[in-house]
């Protein structure tokens, strides 16, 4: 554990991470804390992950997205043995495991989530993994976390990374990653929330097989309640070439505003100028998902302290 740091218990646990709640001595605050064990992970997977999240975070300084603010390395003659990152503590549920049916509500999460992932961009990030489960509300504020799978704007993975009813095509085909393939990821979200459906992306989960292009039916088809203006820029972000989507998250966030609008002008006063308080729960961190697994896969099969 950290000096001066007391642990009050186990949050859960991942493939290759242990996450912790933990207080400070000093001032009483409450932090989460992510350990990653060499023994645990032989091939440096995770150890990699979380110094590549620790530097995401660093980079990007946003309300709606999860900080790390301190990375330790464990050392035994020499070697890293361990990693220990210590994090905003979050209190609330993941969309997944909130299941929000509120339109207008939803509409809200998925706006402040698409501020998150601009500022990402802005940074010159994409997140490469947004689903349900990486999204939080905590305090009515809502949380983009787990960036262990993001990478630079441009950047080609030697690996098939994401998750498999979220992936974007360009993710499938290991072509070059950026703000759109967010878009895609985020639009694939909110289909599963407007539908209660997987949008069927270029992988069967079932299977974890490879597919081409498969039809999909628009949020508005399954679920009446939906309107044209949101059930279009679903569709529209999930487009299968990064060109016929829009652009940035500035134009979805756009979109998303005026979806808001069409709420309060049909349904005012009812319809909530926040996101309403969700009941609170464990910190669900990003390695607490079942429903959603990632996969990873080769084609062919000085904030840091010593």
């Amino acid at each position: 554990m950290l000096d001066g740091y007391a642990n009050l218990g186990l949050i859960g646990r991942g493939a290759f991470s242990t996450i912790y709640r933990i207080r400070c001595k000093r001032t009483g605050k409450i932090f989460a804390l992510k350990e990653v064990k060499k023994e645990n992970d032989p091939q440096g997977l995770g150890l990699t992950q979380m110094e590549h999240e620790f530097t995401v975070s660093q980079a990007v300084q946003h309300p709606n997205v999860r900080q790390a603010f301190e990375l330790v390395k464990v050392r035994k003659l020499l070697r890293t043995t361990a990693l220990l990152m210590r994090m905003e503590y979050l209190e609330g549920r993941t969309l997944e495991v909130a299941a929000v049916r509120d339109l207008p509500t939803l509409v809200m999460i998925f706006s402040q989530a698409a501020g998150g992932l601009e500022a990402m961009h802005q940074a010159g990030y994409v997140h490469a993994d947004i689903k349900p489960n990486n999204i939080m509300i905590h305090s009515q504020r809502v949380k983009i976390f787990d960036l262990g799978q993001s990478c630079r704007v441009a950047t080609v993975k030697e690996r098939i990374q994401g998750t498999p009813d979220f992936i974007a095509p360009e993710q499938v085909l290991r072509l070059p990653l950026d703000q759109r393939t967010d878009v895609f990821n985020l639009g694939a979200a909110l289909y599963w929330c407007l539908t209660g459906k997987a949008y069927p992306t270029r992988i069967k989960s079932s299977k974890a097989e490879l597919v081409g292009t498969r039809d999909a039916k628009s949020p508005q088809e399954l679920n009446p309640q939906v309107p044209t203006l949101l059930s279009n820029l679903v569709m529209d972000c999930c487009r299968n070439s990064p060109s016929g989507r829009p652009e940035n998250m500035a134009v979805v966030i756009q979109k998303l505003r005026l979806c808001e609008e069409l709420f309060r002008k049909e349904n005012s006063p009812a319809v909530e100028t926040a996101i309403p308080e969700i009941p609170k729960g464990p910190d669900l961190n990003e390695d607490s998902g079942q429903a959603f697994d990632d996969i990873d896969w080769m084609e062919d099969d000085d904030s840091v302290r010593e």
